[in-house]
Parts: structure tokens; sequence; C-alpha cells
């Protein structure tokens, strides 16, 4: 009777335990879903990496402003260089003019001072030496022949041949500074003309904005990655010390009942030593009573 009451006790206990443990893991995931934030607050998400992440992106966006800032910049320092040298060169134009304006106004002069007029053979002369010199295979057969009649150069034709080797020099300047003045001219409405195509600025600021939200979307990548290890961890952590505490909690409980049960069978075990102690008196009273009626009888 004893030891069935000893079996259904731990029968209880053995219940109670496995419903208390089914109640805890069924809390265990709520409690770790109702703590997300405090877990939140406690993740360790690679702070450098991301630090270094954002970091290189802000200097990629800023490489990709200042690299259009930088070809914006040496144009507009080649549109300066340009009006710059375009504002010397039409400054020595006027310069070279005036060279040639006074070598006109001398070469009047000295036809003046000699007295020579356009149908005078000195000049009709001069003219076919002029011609001689640039233009040698444009003679006519006439001007040839001229050529080969003429005598020495006159001082009027020596001097007027001089102040023309000095204005033809002049001249190839003055040709030389416009035609530099239209390349330069051409280059600052091509450099402008190509802004206005490219839209470089705009692009540039395009570029930066695509690279801030990759990085963006790459570093919220890593914190939900690492926000799901984390949260994993933590409850198969949880999970674990529940596990342990459990167990701890089994063993304890198991380590009670046997202590019980020995004291119960301890207790049994006197009770029954008390019983049979008992009975052997029992025994030797009724012997005795027995030797008594004997004696009687005798």
């Amino acid at each position: 009777m004893a030891s069935m009451m000893i079996q259904n006790d731990q029968n209880s206990i053995f219940q109670v335990n496995v419903q208390s443990r089914n109640r805890k893991e069924g809390t265990e995931k709520e409690e770790q879903l109702k703590n997300g934030s405090i877990f939140a607050s406690k993740l360790n998400l690679k702070d450098d990496i991301i630090s270094m992440k954002r970091e290189q992106a802000r200097k990629q966006a800023y490489k990709a402003i200042m690299d259009f800032r930088a070809v914006d910049q040496k144009m507009d320092q080649t549109i300066t260089d340009n009006r710059d040298m375009i504002a010397a060169l039409k400054e020595e134009s006027k310069e070279l003019l005036s060279e040639i304006n006074e070598i006109e106004t001398q070469k009047e002069k000295l036809k003046e001072k000699m007295g020579i007029t356009e149908e005078s053979q000195e000049e009709k002369d001069l003219e076919i030496l002029r011609k001689a010199s640039k233009e040698p295979f444009n003679l006519s057969e006439e001007e040839s022949k001229r050529l080969k009649e003429m005598g020495p150069k006159t001082e009027y034709q020596e001097r007027m041949l001089e102040y023309d080797q000095a204005e033809d020099y002049y001249k190839s300047l003055l040709s030389n500074n416009k035609e530099q003045i239209l390349q330069a001219d051409g280059e600052i409405k091509g450099i402008k003309t190509a802004r206005l195509k490219s839209r470089g600025m705009i692009n540039a600021k395009k570029e930066s904005e695509e690279i801030l939200k990759a990085a963006s979307k790459e570093i919220i990548g890593m914190l939900v990655d690492e926000s799901k290890e984390y949260v994993d961890k933590k409850i198969e952590e949880e999970k674990e010390k529940e596990e342990a505490k459990t167990e701890d909690a089994a063993a304890k409980e198991e380590t009670s009942q046997l202590e019980n049960i020995q004291e119960v069978s301890s207790e049994q075990n006197k009770f029954e030593m008390e019983v049979k102690k008992l009975l052997e008196k029992q025994k030797l009273l009724e012997e005795d009573l027995k030797g008594v009626g004997m004696d009687k009888q005798v």
C-alpha cells in the first residue's frame, strides 16, 4: 500500500514538471519578441565596417562631384586663357596696324619727296620688281623683258622695297593673330556648346546620389543580416538557459523525490520493526500465558 502511494506521488510530480516546462517553452519566444527592442540596442553591428563603408561612399560621391568640378574648372580656365589671349592678340594687332599705317605714310612721303607719280616709269618698274620677288612665275612676257632691260635699282626703289619687306612682316604677324583669335573664339564656343549638351553637374550629382544610395542599401542589408543573426543567437542562448534551468529543476525534484522515498522507506522500515517487535512481545506473552496455564493444571 505504501509503495503504491509513493508511485502515485512520483507520477504527479512528473506531470507537474512537464506542464511547467511546456508553459516556459510556450512563453519563451513571446518574451524574446517583446524584448526585440532591447536586443536591437545591444547588437554588435560591426560599427567599424559600417563606418568605413559610409566614409568610402562619401569619398566616392565627393570624388564624382570634384572630378566634374576639376573638368569644369579646367574648361573655365581654358575659356579664361583664350579670352586673355584674344585680348592680348587684339592689342598686339592694333600695334601692328599702327606700324603698317606708319609704313604707308612713310611710303607716301618718300614718293612725294622724290616726285614719283603712278605713271612714272620708275613706279612702273617698281611694280615689276615687287611682282618678281613675290610671284616670279606670274610675270608676263612684257614684264619679264622689261625686268631684263632694267638697270640697277634706284634709291627710291630700294627704299620702297625695304618698306615693303617691313610691311609684309607686320602683315604676316597680323594675319597670324587673326587666325589665333578665330581659333580661340571657336574653342570658347565649342566649350559652351559642350557644356549645354553634357549637363555635367546634373550628371555628377546624380552619380554621387546613386553612390550614396547603393552604400545605404548595402549598410541596411548588413544591419538586417546582423540583427537576424543576433536575435537567432539570443533566442538559442535563452532556450539553452531555460532548458538548463528546467533540467536542473527536474534533477532537484528527482533528488527530492528520492530523498522522500528513502525517508518514507526508512519510516516504513521503522514501523515494520516496531510491529515485528510488538508481535514478538505478543508471542512471548502468549507463551508465558500458556506456561502459566500448564502450571495451574499441574
